[in-house]
């Protein structure tokens, strides 16, 4: 186990340090000689350096590559850092609507949104859920790309939202879903109707410890043809046991 951990240390150092142009700022902010850091990647993006806040892997590995967004409005569902809006933006979407429920994130993505200049993307400090209710979310709360949402003894109210909800308020149609919200998927997809899910043309799910099978099922009854992907984009024959993605394609 401790190799593997190695190793996977090992892996995301050299991909930082292919992927960046500044790497060598981050020593200094942990020697405590740079309070704020701007990493700028090799793509031309820029983004925060904030230890459990930082990932380039959106914009650097492209696990989004084969979902056309082009002229098209985005909802982006678990925001995080805002990296996978930005991406969706630089990709020629029309209009990114980016929800993530986690106030520290939240600020966390407006800030990276507005260090890269970038002016269609509506970020919203909510998150989506069977039905509409409010969540107490600790503002302090330092999530991460795993966490999911839950109920805090003190904290700001979130609104979580259905998808119904937004697609009426947004009228959307012929868009783009992506939904990466560490098991909000299940939920989601379950308590929309099938004319909501028609809104989009294509939707891109991650699983996680629910499995697939349920989000096939209920995709491929709503008219959408299926294909499979790892983590990292690459499309494959079969379903990735655990953790992966699902490319739906409207028939």
């Amino acid at each position: 186990m401790s190799n593997l951990f190695g190793l996977d240390v090992l892996t995301k150092s050299f991909r930082l340090l292919r992927s960046t142009k500044n790497w060598y700022e981050i020593l200094l902010y942990h020697a405590g000689l740079k309070k704020r850091v701007i990493l700028k990647t090799r793509k031309g993006v820029s983004f925060l350096y904030i230890p459990g806040f930082f990932n380039l892997e959106h914009i650097c590995e492209e696990p989004y590559r084969h979902v056309n967004v082009w002229g098209k409005d985005v909802i982006d569902v678990g925001a995080f850092n805002g990296d996978s809006a930005i991406y969706f933006s630089l990709k020629g979407a029309r209009k990114v609507y980016a929800f993530e429920p986690f106030p520290m994130c939240f600020e966390i993505a407006r800030q990276n949104i507005k260090i890269n200049g970038i002016t269609n993307i509506v970020l919203f400090n909510q998150g989506l859920g069977a039905k509409e209710k409010y969540v107490r979310i600790d503002p302090q709360y330092k999530s991460s790309t795993n966490s999911s949402i839950r109920e805090f003894a003190h904290g700001k109210p979130v609104l979580i939202r259905t998808l119904k909800s937004i697609v009426n308020e947004l009228q959307l149609k012929d868009a783009v879903l992506k939904l990466d919200c560490e098991g909000c998927e299940y939920e989601v997809l379950a308590h929309s109707e099938c004319d909501v899910l028609y809104a989009f043309t294509e939707i891109i799910v991650e699983y996680h410890y629910k499995g697939y099978e349920m989000l096939v099922k209920k995709l491929v009854q709503c008219g959408f043809k299926v294909k499979y992907l790892k983590g990292n984009g690459e499309i494959v024959e079969g379903a990735v046991p655990d953790l992966g993605m699902i490319l739906a394609t409207r028939n």
